[in-house]
């Protein structure tokens, strides 16, 4: 599973892990689809220009790529030297390699022209295969959790919950042992199925060939995935490194570069523990709070919002989930977001309170797709729109609105909701150009989402809106 070389002769590891489940009634396959994921732009190693020594060397590295044959389904070449230095990292999943392989990346590759155009550094995943451009060169085994994501299937389990999440959780450690399992053929990845009753459970475990304690990162997910899947029917874990998932709530964050880090009992670290318990405590009772702390070059900024249909106390747990987890993952970055289902918590060395955050945005949809995408896409549109309309108008001072469309037989259900930090059209301006990106990130899809550190909507054919 592991082929890597340097053009350069100085050699980077990024060490991939994915744990993927799937629970059906009928004999299938893991490998059927290669579905788009998920992608990030990472907007903190900037942009190249047209012509410069950078997209030389990138053409030339994807140009490699392309010649190797990939009977191992990894390879990871760099070339050049900063700031014109290029790593192409690409892992294809346990079961696709050769031309599967090859095809991944072909699709990968274009999907990050498209959606990060010359950024320097982007990354995106796709069910066969995960693709990593980048400028930074760093140590091997650099643990890096910024870009881990987590997919669940909305589904629950319904008889016997307990007994599922005990097999599932045995399952994969089943699978883990067999994956680290020394001098294996297909080192550091299994797959394989399990009998629940009528219905047989699918999963599979994998990391890159190069990581230094693929077992202790298995476990560590399979941990972390019982918190986000418990009682789901399907559920992924990926990233670049030894990723994980948190509670059934947790989407996505985000440690920003650009302002600078700082130290252990600094000021600013002393200001931004003084910041979170203001949060806290303001937030539950109204959804929605700002705060600042400490005075200039050490002040902290931070924001928190609650899902407008969220319970006062699920609010103040998803904040007590949510705070401690962007201290872990971002523990000395001076700005940071975190995304769950209920909340998002923002903090940043800067104010940006009333302004827009066009830079944190990330997608997620349902794998499904609709019978009719034209007509579909349409009502999408009109319903999220006529929500934003009902959001940002009249005495609606949660800046949050939901509702439900009939398309035929069956109905639309969205969300939309902006932080309170933001004047009603600015607050409209976000949300407007979030659903612009609805052609980009759920084309056709039953359900998706655009999420931003301003705005965010979700639409599903199922309902997920909880009543008042």
């Amino acid at each position: 599973m592991y082929s890597s070389y340097s053009l350069s002769k100085r050699l980077v590891y990024i060490p991939i892990l994915a744990i993927q489940l799937l629970l059906i009634s009928s004999v299938s396959s893991l490998n059927l689809t290669n579905d788009y994921l998920n992608h990030k732009c990472l907007v903190s190693q900037g942009k190249y220009r047209p012509g410069d020594k950078y997209e030389d060397n990138l053409n030339f590295l994807t140009r490699e790529v392309l010649s190797y044959n990939f009977p191992d389904g990894f390879i990871h070449i760099s070339y050049g030297e900063a700031p014109s230095f290029v790593a192409v990292i690409l892992q294809c999943r346990g079961d696709s390699y050769d031309s599967k392989c090859l095809s991944c990346y072909a699709t990968a590759l274009s999907g990050l022209r498209r959606r990060c155009q010359r950024n320097k550094g982007r990354v995106i995943w796709y069910d066969q295969c995960f693709l990593f451009i980048n400028s930074i060169k760093s140590s091997p085994r650099k643990n890096d959790y910024r870009n881990a994501f987590s997919m669940h299937n909305p589904n629950n389990v319904i008889d016997n919950t307990e007994l599922f999440n005990k097999k599932t959780r045995d399952f994969l450690y089943e699978l883990m042992l067999e994956a680290t399992t020394p001098n294996r053929t297909s080192m550091l990845y299994a797959a394989g199925e399990k009998k629940l009753g009528t219905k047989k459970l699918y999963a599979m475990v994998q990391c890159a060939q190069d990581i230094l304690r693929c077992k202790g990162c298995l476990e560590w997910s399979i941990n972390e995935l019982s918190k986000c899947c418990h009682s789901k029917q399907g559920a992924r874990v990926l990233g670049t490194e030894c990723t994980l998932s948190q509670n059934n709530a947790f989407l996505f964050h985000k440690c920003s570069d650009i302002e600078g880090s700082f130290t252990s009992k600094s000021p600013y670290e002393s200001n931004l523990n003084n910041l979170f318990p203001q949060l806290s405590y303001k937030v539950p009772s109204t959804g929605f709070a700002t705060s600042s702390a400490g005075i200039t070059p050490d002040n902290v900024n931070g924001l928190a919002l609650c899902r407008g249909d969220a319970s006062s106390s699920d609010c103040s747990s998803c904040l007590a989930t949510a705070i401690p987890e962007i201290r872990q993952r971002c523990p000395s970055n001076k700005a940071g977001i975190i995304w769950y289902d209920n909340c998002l918590v923002k903090y940043s060395s800067t104010n940006f309170f009333g302004k827009i955050d066009f830079e944190s945005r990330f997608y997620l949809y349902n794998v499904k797709n609709v019978s009719d995408p034209s007509t579909f896409n349409t009502q999408t549109k009109a319903l999220l729109t006529k929500l934003t309309k009902k959001a940002t108008t009249g005495d609606n001072e949660k800046l949050f609105a939901t509702g439900e469309k009939n398309i035929g037989k069956n109905k639309l259900y969205g969300l939309v909701q902006c932080t309170r930090d933001l004047k009603s059209e600015a607050c409209k301006a976000c949300l407007n150009g979030s659903i612009g990106e609805l052609p980009n990130c759920c084309d056709g899809k039953e359900g998706g989402r655009v999420v931003g550190g301003s705005c965010n909507f979700r639409y599903e054919i199922y309902p997920f809106v909880n009543a008042a």
